[in-house]
């Protein structure tokens, strides 16, 4: 029947498989041998074009990098600073060019109700 494993040729052949392993891993932690991959990035790419205005299409495809614990909170807040600042610009132009042709401007919208 053959050896058990505390025979010497056994140990011998573990302690050689331990020292192979050791050395490959000091080999790859050295960064030698061929490295490893360039890391992909999981964001997606920019969300709105930044040479014209933000269309609906654009927010419908806009899409965030998840986080730790969810959406990157910058990313959503410069999106939606971005949006805001485009919305009202273009309710004033449209409150301006309706002053011009002599039309009432367009009704604000009120503020929502908050039932407390």
């Amino acid at each position: 029947m053959g050896g058990a494993w505390h025979d010497p040729p056994v140990v011998f052949v573990f302690v050689l498989t331990g020292i192979a392993i050791l050395g490959a891993v000091a080999l790859v932690a050295s960064g030698s041998g061929d490295g490893l991959e360039p890391v992909a990035t999981d964001r997606p790419g920019p969300w709105t074009p930044p040479d014209r205005a933000v269309s609906g299409d654009d927010v419908r495809r806009a899409r965030f990098g998840v986080a730790f614990r969810g959406y990157r909170m910058s990313e959503v807040d410069q999106l939606l600073d971005r949006l805001a600042g485009e919305i009202a610009l273009r309710d004033e132009l449209i409150d301006e060019l309706e002053s011009q042709q002599g039309r009432p401007a367009t009704a604000q919208p009120t503020e929502p109700r908050s039932d407390a």
